[in-house]
């Protein structure tokens, strides 16, 4: 630390000096070292989402190489630099003419690579040749994400939510009913004179009674649904439903009043306002009622085509790729590709 100022600046200088030539001289020597990678330039019009510089190359199951670059054409192509292990290309007819690309994962966590599976039949391509493979399959990640979101946009959105709204619309007009019901029940609560104890087998009988009058009720429905004139119309349903209103107004009105008597009928008047509008929302609801069963038949389609039915149970139809990844395809297939 005694040596003088210009002693240190002297000795820096000799030590930058010394470096630059040592790189450039490292430099010169790789340059002129051969180069034993396996080059190829593969010309494709398509490019998977997570393909570019630095992706894997695997090649047969085995990730031999990488991406070196990807320069697009005027022409809209691709021109995918792909640098390769040598060593492992020595098998003659490895890389060919009918060589066949698929962009599709490399492992279980979704990385995307380029995979070339050999195909007999075709022209060796040495290295630093040209590769025109046909249209690459799209196996990756992204590609199966975007198709789910293609499915959830087309098939689900526009017909569910119309359905849920329909649905709900439906209940809504069932309202009033509801209401009917709770004034009487309180007017029976109010009025009952009856000890708890006899009423109450009574009611638990009558709830134990509900699943079956609702599966009845819902099996008429079902027919009625089914009826094929109310889904054709046309002057014979006309007729049809004529004849029904006849005799329920002709037959069933009369003989309700028969059973029930003046009084009964009387007591039942002040329940009139409150169902017509109950009868007014189920009339409006006939005009749309083949539209409606259009539509529902239409989503119905659509979710059968999505969810084929399998065993008995609906599966969603989903293609997946592990071709690149020996270690789940030997678990999956005993072994077989």
């Amino acid at each position: 630390m005694a040596a003088e100022r210009s002693t240190y600046i002297r000795r820096a200088l000799f030590a930058l000096v010394g470096l630059v030539v040592v790189v450039v001289l490292a430099s010169l020597v790789s340059s002129l070292r051969p180069d034993n990678t396996f080059r190829l330039r593969m010309y494709t019009d398509t490019l998977a989402g997570g393909i570019g510089e630095g992706t894997g190359v695997v090649v047969n199951g085995a990730e031999i190489g990488t991406v070196r670059t990807i320069t697009p054409t005027r022409t809209g192509e691709f021109v995918v630099d792909l640098a390769m292990d040598p060593d492992r290309l020595k098998t003659p007819g490895i890389i060919s003419t009918t060589t066949r690309l698929t962009y599709a994962p490399k492992n279980l966590f979704g990385i995307a690579a380029v995979v070339l599976d050999s195909v007999p039949g075709g022209e060796p391509i040495a290295s630093g040749g040209d590769f025109h493979p046909d249209t690459p399959a799209d196996a990756t990640l992204t590609s199966m994400l975007r198709q789910l979101s293609d499915m959830q946009n087309k098939a689900f959105d526009p017909y569910v939510g119309d359905l849920l709204n329909k649905a709900d619309r439906a209940s809504m007009a069932f309202m009033p009913v509801l209401d009917i019901l709770g004034r009487l029940t309180g007017a029976l609560v109010e009025t009952e004179q009856i000890p708890v104890e006899v009423t109450l087998p009574k009611i638990s009988g009558l709830v134990q009674g509900l699943p079956a009058g609702v599966d009845n009720l819902m099996t008429s429905l079902n027919g009625l649904m089914a009826w094929p004139a109310a889904r054709n119309g046309g002057q014979d349903f006309l007729d049809r439903l004529t004849k029904g209103v006849n005799l329920a107004t002709e037959v069933s009105v009369p003989l309700t009043g028969q059973l029930l008597g003046p009084k009964a009928l009387g007591q039942l008047m002040p329940l009139m306002p409150q169902l017509l509008p109950v009868l007014e929302t189920v009339l409006k609801s006939f005009p749309d009622a083949r539209k409606n069963g259009l539509q529902i038949r239409q989503l119905i389609y659509n979710l059968n085509r999505a969810l084929p039915i399998v065993g008995g149970r609906p599966v969603l139809k989903v293609d997946v790729v592990l071709r690149g990844m020996p270690g789940p395809v030997s678990g999956l297939t005993g072994g077989v590709r």
